[in-house]
């Protein structure tokens, strides 16, 4: 009998995530939005409306529809979805967003020399800061656990204070501070 309701309870559980829908493509009019997963202006992939990416000159995007179009200005948005990827507007540039339990992981890639650059932010609304020793110690003053991991990582890989991280290295620090 236990098996069964067992049974039953896992059954329900993925019944009800396979009824939750997951816009493929949309805008987020705030960071609120974009952690409460409110995605405005949302369409799909069978839609007739497509996200047009500019060029790099125009930090905006397109969106286009048969007959009609829509420019979005950064200023107006947090940021927007695209095929299942997260995007922010920060200064009128566009990052991509990775979230991970107590900040934000951000990459951008440099048209100029074709690499990527790697930022964070400990809020969804928070400033950008580059991915280096030197900030995490300055955005993370305040908590002690942190701090030691920090170090701890500077001490056994040898990195200098402006050396820019990757975002595994950021994520081990963060989930070992926790820890």
């Amino acid at each position: 009998m236990k098996k069964l309701v067992m049974i039953a309870l896992v059954a329900v559980s993925f019944v009800s995530r396979a009824q939750q829908h997951v816009a493929q493509n949309g805008l987020y009019k705030s960071a609120d939005d974009f952690a409460a997963g409110r995605i405005s202006h949302e369409f799909d992939a069978d839609s007739k409306e497509k996200i047009v990416k500019y060029p790099t000159f125009y930090k905006g995007i397109l969106i286009k529809s048969p007959g009609n179009s829509m420019k979005v200005d950064p200023s107006e948005y947090w940021g927007f979805r695209d095929n299942f990827k997260d995007y922010r507007f920060y200064k009128g540039d566009k990052y991509a967003v990775g979230k991970e339990e107590g900040f934000f992981i951000y990459e951008k890639t440099n048209t100029s020399t074709v690499q990527n650059e790697m930022y964070f932010s400990r809020e969804a609304s928070g400033p950008l800061y580059p991915l280096t020793i030197k900030d995490l110690r300055e955005a993370f003053d305040d908590d002690n656990a942190v701090m030691t991991q920090i170090t701890a990582f500077q001490t056994k890989n040898n990195f200098n204070e402006i050396q820019q991280l990757s975002s595994l290295d950021v994520i081990h620090i963060m989930r070992t501070a926790a820890e």
